[in-house]
């Protein structure tokens, strides 16, 4: 596989809280273009006092940022996975971290003329559910309930990729990685899990365990499964595969993830689900001058 890019997709719950503002924009921004054809990527977004810094975040992931959404509740066009950009901006004086989403929603609305509405659509999904014999991992005593407050310091999230695997680091101690024989997670809600399994399904995963708290989860899977699961997050940014490698995608299921996941407890289930979506109407690929 020549390349494969990850989004940051648990920055978004962990990093920004609290309710967008309107009319929040950045002191100063600048938006670059940036290839994607280095064999290993390296995607993170780092927000340090009055400066944040974005590398390598698709345009898919800069809308998931700014209305705080999951990587499948965002409907467009096809080239939003592999368009990546970086942005660096300032933040106006006395602008906190959670106001960030806010200025990027302008940003996206000034710069690329990003229209767009929502939708509610039943879609099919696999949910994440508890099996007979309950959850066999216990929560993290330090977080009962699933308390991590990123706002405590500065922002450093980052994310690695390639054919030998992908790595995404938000800091507090929390990541996910994917190897040829193990799906790690260290720190995370369930409904954090749901999303990072969702990400190398074929549907969508949404959380139904019930269950509050942080966890440590390392499930096996052997190298077959990992090819999968690698393709799925490949196709999913949109890096251009060969055939053979899509056609490994007919039909396939994971065996030995879900039988990981039956031994700790959980397990995934077909059925059906209302989605909330932002639907784009418009956006430009090229960005306009400031």
């Amino acid at each position: 596989m020549r390349k494969l890019a990850v989004c940051l997709f648990f920055l978004l719950p962990l990093a920004f809280t609290g309710a967008a503002q309107q009319g929040k924009t950045f002191e100063v921004a600048a938006v670059t273009p940036v290839g994607s054809d280095s064999p290993q990527v390296v995607a993170g977004l780092r927000v340090d006092g009055a400066q944040v810094h974005a590398v390598r975040l698709s345009l898919r992931d800069y809308i998931r940022i700014a209305y705080k959404l999951k990587d499948y509740q965002v409907s467009g066009p096809e080239w939003m996975n592999g368009a990546r950009y970086n942005i660096d901006a300032t933040l106006p004086a006395g602008a906190k971290t959670s106001e960030i989403p806010a200025m990027l929603q302008s940003l996206l609305r000034e710069r690329f003329q990003l229209t767009s509405h929502n939708a509610t659509k039943e879609l099919p999904v696999y949910k994440l559910a508890l099996t007979s014999g309950g959850l066999k991992i216990k929560a993290d005593a330090a977080n009962p309930n699933g308390d991590l407050d990123p706002n405590l310091g500065p922002i450093n999230a980052n994310a690695t990729g390639g054919a030998s695997g992908t790595t995404v680091s938000y800091g507090n101690g929390s990541a996910f990685s994917l190897s040829a024989d193990h799906f790690t997670v260290t720190k995370m809600t369930m409904g954090n899990i749901a999303d990072a399994l969702g990400r190398y399904e074929d549907l969508p995963v949404v959380n139904a365990t019930g269950t509050g708290g942080i966890y440590d989860l390392s499930l096996a899977i052997t190298p077959e499964d990992y090819r999968v699961m690698i393709i799925r997050i490949a196709v999913a940014q949109g890096v251009p595969l060969p055939p053979q490698a899509l056609a490994m995608l007919d039909g396939a299921r994971t065996p030995t993830l879900d039988a990981s996941l039956a031994a700790v407890g959980l397990k995934l289930s077909t059925s059906r689900a209302p989605l909330e979506l932002l639907v784009v109407d418009h956006i430009n690929r090229t960005p306009t001058e400031q």
